[in-house]
């Protein structure tokens, strides 16, 4: 996982050279500044080769420094890679693979993903170039112990296995901890989200008492999570306090009896036990701040999972077969069973083509949605072939799916701006959009209002009424010229005048695109040219008249829709 994190930002590598020359720097400038202390202490003289280091050291330094735009370079790849990384996890997010993917809700997409691409900064600006720095450091001190024969250079190494022992015994609780801690921080976010866009409905069902306590009860679960993964982090510093601290006094002790004996001079002992002290110390740095990307791993998988699934999916529909617009649509003896093996239906025969007003009539529950979900590429079959034109589904892309399918439920999401923007939302050519609209015979409420086209819809439409709402969804959909068009119970909560300016406009599309209406409302139903009945596992196809005359169950829907409507 974390080499795939190398790949990114690669303009902005000769920054972080800089950077790690930087640190190596700050850890070599303090023993050479002791080396020259010790040698005119111990000798009475300056040692002139140590100055000449500290002199070399600061020019070299300070000489990038005055170079333009040096400081900036210095973040660089840190600043290209998480852009880079930005880009294609967002890229990977809107693919048709991963629009119904529940793994990628709201909240876990802003307070896991996109929190974790913020927090690689440790990974790119401190871990990556520290680690560099240190192995700089290291071979000074190795070539060092081996010119004055010390054993002492092999100290780190011991440390470091110290080290990652301990940090591998704390790591066996660390992925439930971090898990747990993350499981608490979504879902407390999740309610917050939930509570904020459902303000108005709890206040009006007196709920906001109720969504109170559930969500001190989430916040109390994070913040005992929260306390658990502090406690981890300490553990996590007191074994690396302790081997650091251990790793300095054995050195001192190692180094004690060389200078005792004369095989080692107080300056060579001074600037080897300083340049281990540094190592350790930085040693230790760098053990925090992988702990941090550890628990960042998680939120780094899901990332790197989106951004493979967006590399791979293919931009559009390229294959010569399929890019031609789809005529036909047809079920031969198709079947859909649960995962237990039950069916829902079975034996579905049916033929989609444009020049009449489709429907897929059912109570709720007997498997329309299902059939609605197959034919955008969402669901499979259990058994049977679904063919568009002379292609079979599993032969389609998700992409070519959405390519040719188009879905309105009755949720629409609209984007704050203005009705013209979210009507023209996909519209490459921003002219004559307008025209096709009203040929339709939609969204005609909008010449009644002051502002007409520019007038704002609000935060996901709440200025709007939801029958307008619906409008505006059924003309943006028209806008992107599909071949197939699903409307699934896209008249359910509307009023009767929208609703009815809705059925006209399907009418209307039919007459060239296949269009297939999922409904259960018998006003709707009354409108089809030709209706797919689903009752009982099995579909009927006839008009509504024999439907209402000679089938129990349709008759027995018909009757329970005009209570419903009766009793308001």
């Amino acid at each position: 996982m974390f080499k795939e994190l190398f790949r990114y930002g690669r303009a902005g590598r000769a920054g972080a050279l800089q950077q790690m020359i930087d640190e190596a720097v700050m850890l070599l400038l303090p023993v050479a500044a002791a080396a020259v202390v010790l040698t005119w202490w111990t000798e009475r003289h300056w040692s002139w080769g140590g100055l000449e280091l500290i002199a070399g050291l600061l020019g070299v330094t300070g000489g990038y420094y005055l170079l333009p735009g040096a400081r900036r370079r210095i973040q660089e790849w840190t600043v290209l890679a998480k852009r880079e990384i930005r880009t294609r996890y967002l890229r990977g997010l809107f693919t048709p693979a991963l629009v119904d993917d529940p793994a990628l809700t709201s909240h876990q997409v802003i307070q896991r993903d996109l929190n974790g691409i913020a927090r690689l900064d440790s990974f790119y600006g401190t871990f990556l170039p520290a680690i560099c720095a240190s192995g700089l450091v290291y071979a000074v001190l190795v070539v060092l112990a081996v010119a004055w024969h010390s054993w002492v250079a092999l100290l780190p190494l011991l440390c470091m296995v110290l080290m990652g022992g301990g940090m591998m015994l704390l790591q066996k609780l660390s992925p439930t901890i971090n898990r747990q801690y993350m499981q608490g921080f979504l879902k407390m976010g999740g309610r917050f989200l939930d509570d904020l866009g459902g303000m108005r409905t709890l206040v009006l069902f007196g709920a906001g008492e109720r969504s109170a306590a559930a969500f001190a009860e989430d916040a109390e679960f994070f913040r005992g999570k929260t306390m658990a993964l502090l406690k981890y982090q300490l553990q996590s510093l007191f074994v690396l306090n302790g081997v650091v601290f251990a790793g300095i006094g054995g050195s001192a002790l190692l180094l004690a009896p060389a200078v005792t004996t004369g095989r080692l001079t107080l300056t060579q002992a001074g600037v080897l036990w300083l340049l281990l002290a540094q190592l350790l110390v930085f040693e230790r740095r760098l053990g925090y701040f992988m702990h941090i990307i550890m628990s960042t791993r998680p939120a780094l998988q899901n990332i790197s999972r989106v951004i493979s699934t967006g590399e791979t999916a293919p931009a559009g529909p390229t294959d010569a077969a399929t890019s031609a617009p789809i005529t036909t649509v047809r079920f031969q003896d198709a079947s859909f069973h649960y995962p237990d093996g039950q069916p829902l239906w079975a034996h579905v025969t049916l033929t989609l083509q444009p020049g009449r007003l489709i429907g897929l009539v059912g109570k709720n529950g007997s498997g329309k949605s299902t059939l609605a979900q197959i034919l955008r590429g969402r669901l499979k079959i259990t058994s049977g072939t679904v063919m568009f034109n002379d292609e079979t589904a599993t032969q389609l892309t998700p992409a070519e799916f959405t390519s040719h399918v188009a879905y309105l439920n009755d949720r629409p999401y609209l984007f704050s701006g203005t009705i013209g923007e979210n009507i023209a939302l996909g519209v490459p050519d921003q002219t004559g959009w307008w025209a096709q609209v009203q040929a339709l015979g939609l969204c005609a409420f909008v010449e009644a209002l002051p502002q007409g086209l520019a007038t704002p819809v609000g935060e996901n439409g709440r200025f709007l009424s939801p029958g307008q709402r619906q409008q505006i969804a059924f003309a943006r959909l028209v806008l992107m010229a599909k071949d197939v068009y699903v409307f699934d119970e896209a008249t359910a909560n509307i009023d009767a005048e929208n609703a009815q300016i809705m059925m006209t406009a399907m009418q209307r599309l039919s007459q060239t695109k296949i269009v297939l209406c999922i409904t259960h409302e018998w006003q709707a139903i009354r409108l089809l040219d030709q209706i797919n009945f689903l009752a009982q596992g099995r579909i009927t196809t006839a008009g509504y008249s024999e439907l209402a005359k000679d089938n129990p169950d349709f008759k027995r829907l018909l009757a329970s829709q005009q209570g419903m409507e009766a009793a308001g």
